[in-house]
């Protein structure tokens, strides 16, 4: 077991324990060509070593992550993990490393209750180190309406298969259908699209603590394209919707913090 410090760079062994979910998922695989998980990272208590929830890296200096998942948390308690896919071994891939994190900036119009700019830019205390196992993914620009309706896109997690139920250490991804704005507020009623965006397929999707984490598509250069970030839903792959915070609507503000970012 590696010992976690927000205070130094280390690599991961067992004892980081998952706290995320994804259900009717398959394990990722630590191979190359598998690219979307690349941008992955967990948030980690170092002071439990508990992964609490999900995040994805944009830059060698940067992640993305809910405004749920940060507020009230301490910068000095947390940890950033990349390059992990079993947080039970320490030798599944060769970059498994924490990140102690330098700051984070909570939207300033995040409001709690109705999970409204549920985003957060969460920025690493030095930067990464890239390489195969480990790449930032490109931060959507798509403002359309509905700009993905009726196409697929990877949630990804660690955790829960069903609501309470067992926690694998081996991180999952679904493929999930993404819906209109108006499918998904026959069931909520209250989801702003050009804010928002929603997912629903049966038996699949986020589930406990997996707030933060990604919507995503791959590309065809391989590179990974973040559409969303986990925020909320009704139980775990349940029959209502997924509502995941539309990143593309916040570029500016992310990028006002981050600098120029590639769209491409």
């Amino acid at each position: 077991m590696v010992a976690v410090s927000a205070a130094a760079v280390a690599v991961v062994g067992p004892g980081i324990a998952p706290a995320q979910a994804i259900v009717g998922g398959t394990a990722v695989s630590n191979s190359p060509t598998a690219p979307i998980a690349h941008s992955m990272a967990g948030l980690v208590d170092t002071n439990s070593g508990q992964v609490f929830c999900g995040a994805t890296l944009i830059s060698d200096t940067y992640v993305l992550t809910a405004a749920s998942c940060v507020r009230g948390k301490a910068t000095g308690t947390t940890a950033v993990l990349l390059g992990d896919r079993d947080t039970a071994s320490g030798s599944d891939t060769n970059f498994a490393a924490l990140y102690a994190v330098g700051r984070w900036i909570i939207h300033p119009s995040y409001t709690p209750t109705t999970s409204r700019n549920d985003i957060a830019v969460v920025q690493l205390a030095k930067k990464a180190t890239l390489n195969v196992g480990v790449r930032p993914a490109l931060v959507d620009a798509n403002t359309q309406p509905n700009a993905y309706a009726g196409q697929t896109a990877v949630a990804m997690g660690w955790g829960t298969l069903s609501y309470g139920g067992q926690q694998p250490t081996q991180l999952q991804r679904a493929q999930v259908g993404v819906i209109t704005t108006s499918q998904c507020n026959a069931y909520y009623g209250t989801v702003d699209g050009s804010q928002q965006l929603c997912t629903h397929t049966p038996d699949k999707g986020p589930c406990q603590h997996d707030t933060g984490g990604p919507l995503a598509q791959q590309l065809a250069n391989n590179k990974t394209n973040l559409v969303g970030i986990i925020s909320y839903g009704q139980g775990c792959a349940s029959a209502y919707p997924d509502v995941f915070t539309r990143v593309a609507a916040y570029r500016p503000w992310i990028t006002n913090i981050t600098g120029p970012l590639p769209t491409q």
